[in-house]
This record gives C-alpha cells, structure tokens and sequence, in this order.
C-alpha cells in the first residue's frame, strides 16, 4: 500500500511537471506581442500601430475565446486529443508568422489567432490539481497559472536569438511538434484520476458503491435507530489509510448519495438521510445536506449538479463580471505598452525587453498567491489582483515618473495578470468542482473574450494620444468595480468557514 501510494505521488508530479511545461511552451505566446511589433517595425513593416492591434486583438481574442471550444471538447473527448490538438495550433501560428510577409495584415492576424489558440492546452491540462490534496490545488492552478505567464517571453528569446523569422518561429515550431507528440505518450486519455486507469478507476467505485447500497437498504429495513455502519470496513480503511492525504484522495469515491439509492426504499424508510449522513461522516465526508449546493468544492464528482444551475448562480455569473471587466485594461496593457514606453523615452527597447522579463519572472509568486488563498481565501488574493492591476495602469498614465518607476509599474502588472487568471481558474476549480471544469472555464474565458473586444477601440485611442485618459478610466473602473465584488466573495468564504 505505501509503495503503491509512492508510485502513484510520483506520476502525479510527473503529470504536472509535463503540464507545466506544454503551458509554458504554447499557450499565452501571443503575450510577447510586443517583441513581434518591435521585429516587424525593425524590419519595414508599412503597418500602422492600429493596423499592428488589429492582429494583436486576433491573437488575444482566440486565446480567450478558443479556451471555451477546447474546453467542452476536453470535457467531451478526454485531455489528450485535445492537447494534442491544442499544441498543433500553436505550431500552425508559428510557421505562419515565420512565413507571413512584414506588410500582410491578413496573414499576421490569423497566424496570431492560431498562436492563440495555444491557450487551449492550459484548460485541458489544468484539472491536473485533481489529482493532489485539497489543501494543495490553489497553489497547483497558480502554478500553472504562472507557466502560462512564462510562456511570454517565448516571442522575447525568439527575436533576441534572431531577426529572421523563419530561422527563429520556424525552428520553434519543430520543438512544438516534439512536444505534441509526447503529449500522445504521457498525458491520460480522458480525465485526469488517481487510478491512473479510467476503466479500473469507475469498475472499482462501481463495485464499492453497490456494496454500500447493500448494506444500507438492509440498514433501512431493520434498524430502528441510527448504528455504526460496516465496522470491518471502517478498520480495513483505517489500518490502509494511514495519513490526512490519503484518506482525503478516497474521499470523493466513498461518498454515498441519495441518488445511489433505489427510490422505492427511499420512500419506505426516514432513516436512510441519517444512514447517509452518518457513513459519509464517518468517512470523512460531510452531511449530504451540507453537499448538495453550488459550492461544489465541498461537494463528491458523483452528485452531478447539472451544469446550467451552476452556470445560473450568483457566485458564477460574479465571477464572469469580475473578471471580464479586469481583463479588458490587462489586455489593453499589453498592447500599448510598446509604444507607450517609447514615448517615454524608452527608444533602444532596454525597458520593453525588462517587461517581459518581468511578466515572466511573476510566474514566482504564484505559488505563493496560490497558498494565500487556500489559507486566507480567495477574496483575499482576488481583491490583490484587482489592486495590482489598477495601479499599473495609474503609474504607466503619468509622464512625470522615470523609466525606472514605470519598471516597478511593470512589475506590479505582472503580477496582477498573474493573479488574475490564477485566481480565476482557482475560483472555477475550488468553488465549483472539476466534473465540468472545461465547461465553466471556458464559457466564462469566451464570454471575456467578447467583452474584451473593446480593448481594440482603446488602442486605437492610445495610438491616437489619448493614452493619459484611457489609463486613468481602465484603472479607475477596475478598483469601483472589482473591489466591492471582493468583499462579498471574502464575506462569503468566511461565512462558509474558510
């Protein structure tokens, strides 16, 4: 038993090191637009700034919005294909750039939007935080989080290494082909279990389930008060079980439900919710009446909630506002900020190459973010990304500060991002479970991504000297807006126990 649970700690590592890689390496490319603008105009590109934004926008627009498609076909058709295929658009936008002339906006514009839809391998990988204790799932999906942070600096290292794009995005498209076909050999076929084995994994709950039907509906009939249920099991899974994590990773398998049960015993007997009740907390797993919800973090994957009530909540349509309206100035940022610098002064790009360092270097603190918001909530950590974000803007609005503090406004934008998307996966996966992750996560990306629509009138405006003001409205908008929704989430946690 401990050298299978060794085995199994060991490929689930694996399984997030692969993960954390494929993201890194394909999935937030089109965030080091920047690098491709500076390459083009280095070249004699015709392109006008707006011109240049429209291909930006293509590339941010499929990165959100593609999201939502590979999420339901992961959900549908398993992780790996779906990766795959993932991968194999990032490597399709790739070839296309080093092909595409200077001065074709078509050409440029689709093979940004095919580098975005890169991004989909970060949805179907992501429920690997399943397969690790709740206590840890923050700090993996900030994690990779993170990894799709690092993955904008790829276009940095690309026009650093050369000006020629064929040498440079052709030879990165070879190594993306590498990896899309490992991607066939270690990732699962279908979700990621800590089985190991789809099939083995729902015979073996199958057959644990019917044997506690069993022995409930034969509770139901002669007990007249509430017993102790199945002792001898009890000692098997106390002798075998012998740590926290390892009784929490069977935990999700163990639950019995109502809907487990034949419906003419549950009209036959008021026993069987205590019967419920008391095996579940017997087992570790709180009342069924405190599991059925909308929260379905503290809910089992068995009691399907379908996905339309989780869509329709409050705490879900929250989440999508707050993020929607955050994304449209993070967005913006990044494609502005080119010439923004160069107005102030930053003319041999020395400032431009610091950000990107700097927006992959956040990639750090996700853990850390990720670990402050399993322990003080996601309120918390939320309310910080909002705050980041919005001061980032405020700084790079004004022309009175020096390169040096618009670094530090850089920074602080890094950061933001990061925790931003960080905390929204977090939110999806923690609050409203895994069984229909691809779904919520993508529908909340696409819907962004249709907002986020407006960030190209914004550039357009900046392009045209209207910068100052833009600045400052984006930032203001995320504090009136975002701050208040924090509260309520922070109030909310801690009215649920955090």
């Amino acid at each position: 038993m401990v050298l299978q649970q060794r085995c199994k700690g060991k490929r689930n590592v694996l399984l997030f090191t692969f993960a954390f890689i494929i993201i890194s390496l394909s999935s937030g490319l089109i965030y080091g637009y920047p690098h491709l603008r500076k390459n083009l105009i280095e070249n004699g590109t015709s392109l006008t700034e707006s011109q240049l934004g429209i291909a930006y926008t293509a590339g941010s627009w499929s990165t959100q919005g593609g999201r939502f498609f590979f999420g339901l076909a992961r959900d549908k058709y398993g992780t790996r294909s779906i990766a795959f295929l993932a991968i194999l658009c990032a490597l399709s936008g790739s070839v296309g750039i080093a092909l595409s002339n200077r001065n074709s906006l078509i050409s440029l514009a689709i093979s940004c939007f095919f580098v975005g839809l890169g991004s989909g391998g970060q949805l179907c990988l992501q429920p690997v935080a399943s397969l690790f204790h709740k206590k840890w799932q923050g700090t993996i999906l900030a994690s990779l989080s993170g990894a799709f942070q690092i993955s904008g600096l790829v276009f940095f290292v690309l026009t650093s290494l050369t000006q020629d794009r064929i040498k440079s995005f052709g030879g990165f498209a070879i190594f993306l082909l590498a990896l899309a076909i490992c991607s066939l050999f270690l990732l699962p076929k279908n979700q990621f279990l800590k089985f190991g084995n789809d099939d083995k994994h729902h015979e073996l709950v199958d057959i644990e389930k019917e044997e506690r039907k069993e022995v409930l509906v034969q509770q139901s009939t002669t007990v007249t008060g509430i017993s102790v249920l199945n002792e001898n099991e009890s000692s098997i899974q106390d002798n075998n079980v012998n740590t926290e994590e390892q009784r929490s990773d069977l935990e999700n398998d163990q639950m019995i439900t109502r809907d487990d049960l034949p419906s003419n015993k549950l009209e036959e007997s008021a026993l069987f919710s205590d019967l419920i009740d008391e095996y579940n907390t017997k087992n570790g797993v709180p009342p069924t009446g405190e599991n059925i919800n909308v929260n379905k973090s503290e809910a089992d994957d068995d009691v399907d909630i379908p996905v339309t009530d989780i869509i329709k909540s409050r705490e879900y349509v929250l989440l999508i506002i707050w993020f929607s309206i955050q994304l449209i100035p993070a967005q913006y940022y990044i494609g502005t900020i080119g010439f923004q610098l160069e107005l102030k002064g930053d003319n041999d790009g020395k400032y431009l190459n610091l950000f990107s360092i700097l927006y992959a270097c956040a990639a750090f603190f996700s853990p850390v973010l990720g670990k402050v918001s399993d322990i003080f909530g996601l309120g918390v950590t939320q309310s910080i990304a909002t705050i980041l974000l919005s001061s980032s803007l405020c700084i790079l609005a004004s022309n009175q500060f020096s390169l040096n503090v618009h670094a530090f406004g850089m920074t602080m934008y890094g950061i933001g991002r990061m925790a931003l998307f960080g905390m929204f996966f977090t939110n999806v996966g923690k609050r409203l479970g895994y069984k229909h992750y691809g779904t919520l996560a993508g529908l909340g990306l696409l819907i962004s991504a249709l907002v986020s629509l407006i960030q190209y009138p914004l550039i357009d405006a900046a392009a045209r000297g209207y910068e100052y003001y833009v600045n400052i409205i984006c930032g203001s908008v995320m504090i009136v807006t975002g701050i208040p929704y924090c509260i309520w989430l922070f109030m909310r946690e801690k009215k649920e126990g955090h």
